[in-house]
């Protein structure tokens, strides 16, 4: 990030809920990616202190997958997000660097079921720019976690004539909040 651009990010910006989402995809009977998203991302990018904070999460409730019932139901019971009990999915920052061409890693605490893990994202920060609409800043980050360790651990049959599961444990991460500025 040039030194303009550093200097000009300040005061805490808002996440625009209609501009972000958090995308998820998980390998599929070791031939493809399941992939889905959750909305309504809310958040925050305080760059009030010596460096920036961000800030936010979402509701399980949020997730794209929507029909079948049965499947929607299945992510939302105690075999997945056990959304009842833990009906959020929320980050908080450790650390945000931001390096050379708007490069950023950003590590902090990811936490899904009710369990918290230290997590690293890397991507890229926009702006601010100014623009039709106002000024905006946007964020694009992307990490892989592995879902065992936050108590997703439903396991797919394996597949027929194979040791491979059907569900694979690692899943790919990518966030893009677009923010809008403070008031």
């Amino acid at each position: 990030m040039s030194t303009a651009q550093t200097s000009t990010l300040s005061g805490t910006w808002v996440a625009n809920p209609v501009h972000s989402s958090i995308d998820f995809a998980v390998r599929h009977n070791g031939v493809s990616y399941f992939r889905g998203y959750f909305e309504g991302l809310e958040g925050t990018l305080d760059a009030t202190g010596p460096e920036p904070v961000l800030e936010g999460g979402t509701k399980v409730e949020n997730i794209s997958i929507r029909v079948p019932d049965f499947f929607r139901g299945h992510l939302m019971g105690d075999e997945f997000f056990d959304a009842e009990n833990h009906p959020d999915i929320s980050f908080k920052s450790t650390k945000f660097q931001i390096g050379d061409g708007n490069q950023v890693t950003v590590e902090g605490d990811l936490t899904i079921r009710g369990t918290t893990k230290a997590v690293t994202a890397t991507g890229t920060l926009e702006g601010p720019q100014e623009h039709g609409m106002g000024t905006s800043l946007g964020l694009d980050l992307e990490t892989t976690i592995n879902r065992f360790d936050y108590g997703v651990s439903w396991q797919a049959p394996p597949l027929v004539g194979s040791e491979g599961t059907g569900l694979g444990e690692e899943v790919k991460i990518h966030v893009i909040a677009e923010f809008d500025p403070p008031k």
